[in-house]
């Protein structure tokens, strides 16, 4: 039987509260650019980045970082590509599980819409030549509530714009809602975040060369209601800027700044309160400065996440940093904060499963979490992170009920329904020699590959909870059911992977006329099926 030859997957290193610091590079990560874009799937954990302009030009790459696993993985989409470009927006449309792209800039200007399809792995062109005029540098929010995507402003070489436009999802038609009086100054080079609670889309800074200030440091309120504008001002304000990074806190309810091109560059870090409308600043020992970058919120660990950005030195970077906040004295987290540790949030829980817990005041190594009021395996504890295992022992219950307890100090429990499986396949595949499949490394038809996953409910023989694997031939109760191309395969082995804990190692020989493309794997273990499909890189023989 084939091993794993590496150590546990779910062991990601977490880093100190209140600090911005850089992430290690695993995977295919993105080379070093500007104006690319971040877009989050809150259901996995995956930042999505598409796009940007390189050393050697503009790019049409799609990437995905898994929050979970720490790791990058360059996608390879079916059909017709978005152009390559820079200065664009995305969003990413929950409701349908996909990246919404509109705009940018590469030789010329685009006001072209695309559609991502995670499920699909497929880019699909919604409009061209609709709607908002061509432009670059505008800036875009998600509308859940009115299931839309805004996008205000830019430029293009014909000048800059003062327009707010909404793109119907479901019909993927464009509309002004451009009121028509009160608008912010024709501006480009900016950002525009969602603040859900008082549903508002901020507006902040860029440069309307032309006909105002270049930088701007001027913030502006559009009510998704009324669609009307307000400027917001108040006594402190940062610096004006342009280019800078910007996402919004939901767990505080603040909007981050970070950086940008003012008079120099710029370093200094800012959060915007809008409850108090008030400015502060963020005392943040950190990178050096830039410009050009991007970043995201991430509920699930209350992380916001910066990429890429150009330099003092005028160097493109691909860093990626994470800025923690500083946790409340009591553990924190929500039903929302609880993944599977190789992607999805979770519904539901099964006996045995692996789950990763997101939140403010975990703890450290002295982290309990309590099932049911009994202590369950922790494999790893940090301040925003608990990695931990579901008990065995709740097969005979229909809830439970889950706490983090740190020192003398409890969460508020977090109630989910058992069922007998919840299956959850690790975001990656390896050849029999243990080497990772990738796209340059891709699987044959034909092959030996091995998959990892967790979820799979009770064994045969049992094996107790906490209990790491010390031999084959441990196999789950549940049916296990393999499907590549929504074909099954063989299962060549299909039981506890030795020398880990929860995790089931397939070896699955791929068919000799499997075609050659990217393919979704699901596993389906008894009655559920596992929500989050691997894509499989598939090629010929060589």
């Amino acid at each position: 039987m084939i091993r794993l030859s590496c150590c546990l997957l779910i062991l990601s290193t977490a880093l100190r509260p209140a600090t911005i610091s850089p992430l290690p590079v695993v995977g295919d990560q993105p080379s070093p650019r500007i104006d690319a874009t971040l877009t989050l799937d809150p259901s996995s954990g995956r930042i999505f980045a598409f796009g940007g302009q390189e050393q050697a030009g503009s790019s049409n790459a799609l990437y995905s970082f898994s929050t979970n696993l720490r790791q990058w993985t360059k996608l390879a989409p079916a059909g017709p590509l978005p152009p390559a470009r820079f200065g664009h927006t995305t969003i990413f449309d929950t409701k349908r599980q996909r990246v919404i792209l509109f705009g940018g800039q590469a030789s010329g200007f685009f006001n072209d819409t695309w559609a991502y399809e995670i499920g699909a792995n497929r880019w699909v062109q919604l409009t061209q030549d609709e709607g908002p005029s061509r432009r670059y540098g505008h800036s875009a929010i998600y509308d859940p509530a009115q299931d839309r995507m805004i996008i205000s402003h830019g430029f293009t070489n014909a000048g800059r714009f003062d327009d707010t436009w909404s793109l119907d999802l479901a019909t993927n038609r464009w509309r002004d809602i451009s009121p028509g009086s009160g608008r912010p100054l024709k501006r480009c080079l900016h950002h525009a975040v969602l603040d859900s609670k008082r549903q508002q889309m901020l507006l902040y800074g860029g440069c309307s060369s032309g006909f105002g200030p270049c930088p701007q440091g001027d913030l502006w309120s559009f009510d998704l209601k009324t669609e009307r504008w307000t400027e917001l001002k108040s006594s402190v304000t940062p610096d004006p800027r342009q280019w800078y990074a910007t996402a919004f806190d939901e767990s505080r309810g603040r909007m981050i700044v970070w950086g940008g091109s003012g008079r120099s560059l710029l370093n200094d870090w800012w959060e915007y309160d809008p409850a108090a409308n008030q400015w502060a600043q963020i005392q943040v020992a950190g990178p050096e400065a830039r410009s050009r970058h991007e970043a995201v919120f991430v509920p699930q660990s209350g992380e916001t996440y910066f990429f890429g950005g150009q330099l003092t030195s005028g160097a493109y970077t691909n860093e990626l940093y994470t800025l923690r906040p500083t946790g409340s004295p009591v553990p924190a987290f929500s039903r929302r904060g609880v993944s599977h540790v190789f992607g999805s949030t979770v519904t539901f829980v099964s006996p045995g499963m692996l789950l990763t817990i997101y939140g403010s005041n975990l703890g450290d190594a002295k982290t309990q979490v309590l099932v049911n009021s009994e202590p369950a395996p922790v494999l790893f504890a940090s301040a925003t992170q608990v990695n931990f295992q579901i008990p065995f022992e709740i097969s005979r219950v229909s809830t439970a009920s889950i706490r983090v307890r740190y020192a003398t100090q409890d969460s508020e429990p977090v109630e989910l329904p058992v069922t007998p499986t919840s299956p959850s396949l690790y975001q990656g595949a390896f050849h029999a020699d243990g080497l990772p499949v990738t796209t340059g490394n891709p699987a044959r038809p034909g092959e030996i590959v091995i998959f990892y996953s967790t979820g799979h409910g009770v064994t045969s023989p049992a094996v107790s909870t906490g209990q790491l694997t010390d031999s084959a031939g441990i196999l789950p109760v549940a049916p296990l059911r393999l499907t590549v191309n929504n074909t099954a395969v063989q299962l060549l082995y299909s039981g506890l992977a030795p020398g880990t804990l929860g995790l089931i190692q397939l070896n699955a020989q791929l068919p000799l006329d499997l075609p050659v493309g990217d393919w979704p794997v699901q596993l389906s273990a008894g009655l559920e099926v596992s929500k989050e499909p691997l894509i499989l890189p598939v090629r010929p023989a060589p």
